[in-house]
């Protein structure tokens, strides 16, 4: 069975409507909704002119899809590393990155505390290939040496009654 070919779309309302529908299902940064609308749309101005529009009356916004994508990637467990590097593929600008992750809420050492005793347990490694072999799988996670490093060192104990 052969997939039916959509038909390109050429007026800016038909447009608008598409990339009205693909963000009320969820946030897109504006790349990611370039990259989806230039699929359907085969002029770059009207293109472009829609996602102006969407920018200029808050329909989207790159700030506002890169809390929503930090805040949910650091409730699942994954380090600042590997958000940064992943937004950034997304289309969103380093420096909005940066200040993002630098505001947010929660402390990356607590996420990879509770990240590595949700994984491994409160117990620590027996020997230290599986240490290595831990800290190869949280450093895979996106957390830096410091992160790592608090986390095995807290694993069974309180940090604050340290």
């Amino acid at each position: 069975m052969q997939k039916r070919q959509k038909s390109p779309i050429e007026t800016e309302s038909e447009l608008r409507s598409l990339a009205f529908s693909y963000l009320a299902r969820q946030e897109y940064s504006q790349s990611q909704l370039r990259e989806r609308l230039v699929k359907r749309c085969e002029e770059p101005d009207l293109i472009e002119r829609v996602l102006a529009y969407l920018v200029e009356e808050g329909y989207q916004s790159d700030s506002r899809f890169a809390e929503s994508y930090i805040r949910a990637k650091s409730d699942q467990g994954q380090g600042g590393k590997k958000i940064a590097f992943d937004l950034s593929r997304k289309g969103i600008p380093k420096n909005l990155i940066a200040d993002l992750l630098d505001k947010r809420e929660v402390d990356s050492k607590q996420v990879a505390l509770a990240y590595l005793k949700r994984k491994f347990g409160e117990e620590p490694p027996v020997d230290m290939k599986e240490k290595a072999k831990w800290f190869r799988h949280m450093a895979g996670r996106g957390f830096d040496y410091g992160e790592i490093e608090y986390a095995f060192r807290y694993q069974n104990s309180d940090p604050d009654y340290d």
